[in-house]
């Protein structure tokens, strides 16, 4: 469970570097509502980009590998990734899992 998060969360870190021009990241953790709730922020150009495929306007994850990749390793942990923009400028991933471990072992 913590090489899965981990990997999630670095890999999340390392697109802030590599494709974001950020200046600033913030990883964060909390607990609410009997979930753990991980969450990477930066000051870059933003996650989505508009007008690419699968429809002109909808918007679309640049880096779709390393998204599936987090993808995948949330849902090993019963959790779950959400990749948005910020509202002036920059991206949130937030990665949210059950504290429970119970809940996180029946995951597929």
């Amino acid at each position: 469970e913590e090489a899965n998060v981990f990997h999630i969360l670095q890999e999340a870190l390392a697109n802030v570097g590599r494709h974001s021009g950020a200046t600033r990241a913030r990883l964060t953790l909390d607990e609410r509502a009997g979930e753990y709730v991980f969450t990477v922020e930066d000051d870059g150009v933003g996650f989505f980009t508009l007008g690419h495929a699968p429809g002109a306007g909808q918007a679309q994850p640049r880096h779709h590998l390393g998204v599936n990749i987090m993808r995948e390793r949330a849902q090993r942990l019963a959790g779950r990734i959400e990749i948005s923009n910020l509202p002036r400028r920059g991206a949130r991933v937030r990665l949210t899992l059950p504290a429970d471990r119970a809940a996180r072992a029946a995951a597929p």
